[in-house]
C-alpha cells in the first residue's frame, strides 16, 4: 500500500467525526443553484462557497441547475439565511434530509484491486 501513495492512488487519510456531538448538524440538506456559465469566476462564487463553514461539499454538475451543495445546519434558520445568500448567484431548489440509508463511502483496497 505504501507505493499506492506514491502513485497517487491514496490522495490523504481521514478522521471521521460525527457532527451531531459536537451539536454543529441537525439538518442536513441537499441545494441546487442555477449559475450562469462563465459566471462562477466574476461573480466570487467558488472564493465564497469554498469559505462557508456549513458546506461539506460543492459539486458542478449536469441538468437544471448547475452547482449541487450539501450543507450541515445546526436550524432551519440558519439554513433560511445560507439560501438567502446563495440567491445573489443565482436561483435555488433545496431539499432537507429526514434520514440516510447509506452514509458516503470511500473506496476499498479491495474494490481498487479488481
Amino acid at each position: 500500500m505504501s507505493g499506492w501513495r506514491k502513485e497517487g492512488y491514496i490522495t490523504g487519510y481521514q478522521v471521521k467525526l460525527n457532527p451531531a456531538s459536537f451539536g454543529i448538524s441537525r439538518y442536513k440538506a441537499f441545494i441546487n443553484l442555477e449559475v450562469e456559465p462563465g459566471s462562477k469566476k466574476k461573480s466570487n462564487f467558488t472564493p465564497y462557497i469554498e469559505k462557508v463553514h456549513n458546506v461539506v461539499e460543492c459539486n458542478c454538475v449536469t441538468g437544471d441547475y448547475s452547482m449541487l451543495i450539501e450543507g450541515l445546519f445546526v436550524s432551519t434558520i440558519e439554513l433560511d439565511q445560507f439560501i438567502g445568500e446563495l440567491q445573489h448567484f443565482g436561483r435555488t431548489r433545496t431539499q432537507i434530509v429526514f434520514s440516510t440509508s447509506v452514509e458516503h463511502r470511500q473506496v476499498t483496497a479491495h474494490e481498487a484491486e479488481e
